[in-house]
């Protein structure tokens, strides 16, 4: 769903390069509201200074021409015109409402002068207004044969590999020797598996960090009607962010070991290690004809500290995303896991199913453990190293056990971090930059990877732009990434 084309030739708004304006399609009888023109002025004007001023979100993928769409992994995986009716609809109404949610982000990290001067065509606050009018833009379009059937032929998502960079740094050559580190690296890995936990090394004090004082309710499976399509409320997302809530276990030997809280200080982002904060985010995958319900966890470290200066990997922030996949009974299907710079992707099923060959160079996954499973009063651990901060083991735990208490908070923060500044600046900024990067969080080994295709490697990443292997392609969000390795 990435090239949408009208009647007439449009701009890629999304590119904002020879822009022009964004004629709406034909209405087919449909008659056409009074605010649908105000409305679209409204948001073509609102995507200008978006562009314009460098923070545009790159959580999902704005459709061109069409500037109250935008599309995900998950929604892209659909064939819209074998959809029947009422679930074409729920799935417009999702481009629909990621548009929204991220027009809204958007229009707070505008610097306030601006903002203010974005009027809205109705009385009501910027978020309703973005609402409202992408309500109504919308209704123009889901009746429309033709939009359907564009959405249908240029429905999938740009992936994050650069064909140009593989092109020149030799692609097929160098690839040969990426792929003899990675076994390398998963070899070691299993290795360390294979020993018991106690005699994992402790170089510093195993801090543990548990998730809030708090009920763990029960999940009723009743509330899903539809296994393409379920729509979970916030409050029924809630419910089971806080039933499989992990508790971190840190070998910590400084200050970069401990889980903090993201924020904006001179021009940089630092963790507050003083307020340890999990960022919580759903989203939903396929196996074969059901769609899977998933909670990710995301946490952050100051940093990875450098061996020396020749140290690649090390740098300014680090951060892990550990993911827990159900299926709609409630029942856990896997975990898998990364860092935030889409590196070290781990996969840990409940139950192994052998997987089909790797196709030419993929790279294979790595499975180093099955996935334990959390009794009614008891909660998964998670065990990380020092420094570099790797899953060392998953096992079991009582849920009242001891540890320093995080708070669970919506990813949806990060992209609007308070400021706090005066009327020339913003209110609020994203964690991210327009490509969906951490600033400052650029690693050495960027100068070394980049033949293989992703934009700076090493880099820490917003949800939505995650690579997970250097040879092939494999995105994090893909909607069909576990379904080789998965029974449900």
């Amino acid at each position: 769903m990435t090239r949408l084309f009208l009647a007439i030739p449009v701009c890629l708004l999304g590119l904002l390069t020879a822009c022009g304006t964004v004629s709406p399609p034909s209405q087919q009888g449909v008659a056409e509201d009074p605010l649908y023109s105000p409305c679209l002025a409204w948001f073509e004007q609102m995507d200008r200074e978006v562009y314009s001023h460098g923070v545009h979100d790159a959580q999902y993928h704005a459709i061109p021409g069409l500037p109250y769409l935008r599309t995900n992994r998950f929604l892209s995986s659909f064939d819209p015109e074998i959809l029947e009716q009422d679930r074409y609809r729920r799935w417009f109404q999702v481009l629909l409402q990621n548009d929204q949610e991220a027009r809204f982000v958007e229009w707070q990290n505008l610097p306030i002068s601006v903002s203010s001067a974005l009027t809205p065509p109705v009385d009501m606050n910027p978020r309703e207004a973005i609402r409202k009018c992408g309500t109504i833009l919308g209704r123009q379009l889901v009746a429309n044969p033709r939009i359907k059937k564009h959405l249908q032929s240029s429905k999938t998502v740009p992936d994050q590999y650069s064909s140009i960079k593989r092109l020149l740094g030799l692609y097929p050559l160098t690839a040969l020797f990426f792929r003899r580190g990675i076994e390398h690296w998963q070899e070691r890995v299993r290795l360390g598996y294979n020993r018991p936990i106690s005699s994992i090394p402790v170089k510093g004090a195993l801090i543990r960090y548990r998730p809030p004082d708090s009920a763990i309710k029960k999940f009723n499976p009743d509330i899903i009607t539809d296994p393409l399509f379920p729509m979970l409320s916030q409050k029924q997302w809630r419910v089971l962010f806080d039933r499989f809530a992990p508790i971190w276990e840190v070998d910590a030997v400084d200050a970069n070991d401990r889980i903090g809280r993201p924020g904006w200080s001179s021009e940089r982002i630092q963790i507050d290690t003083t307020r340890p904060e999990i960022y919580y985010l759903p989203s939903l995958s396929r196996l074969n004809e059901q769609t899977l319900l998933q909670l990710n966890y995301f946490i952050w470290f100051p940093a990875r500290p450098k061996t020396g200066a020749l140290d690649l990997l090390g740098g300014h922030v680090d951060g892990l995303i550990f993911r827990v996949t159900l299926n709609q009974q409630g029942r856990i299907l896997a975990y898998d896991s990364i860092h935030s710079c889409g590196c070290y992707y781990l996969l840990f099923p409940h139950q192994f199913k052998p997987p089909a060959r790797q196709k030419g160079w993929a790279e294979p996954v790595l499975m180093p453990q099955q996935a334990p499973v959390p009794g009614v009063n008891e909660r998964l651990v998670i065990r990380l190293s020092h420094r570099d901060h790797q899953i060392q083991r998953l096992y079991i735990d009582q849920a009242d056990s001891d540890g320093n208490q995080y708070t669970l908070i919506p990813y949806e923060r990060l992209r609007n971090l308070s400021e706090n500044k005066d009327n020339e600046k913003a209110r609020y900024r994203s964690m991210f930059d327009a490509k969906g990067l951490v600033r400052g969080t650029q690693r050495l080994e960027r100068w070394f990877f980049w033949p293989m295709g992703i934009r700076s490697p090493g880099a820490m990443r917003q949800w939505g732009t995650h690579a997970i292997a250097f040879i092939g392609k494999r995105h994090f969000d893909d909607a069909r990434l576990l379904e080789p390795y998965l029974d449900n």
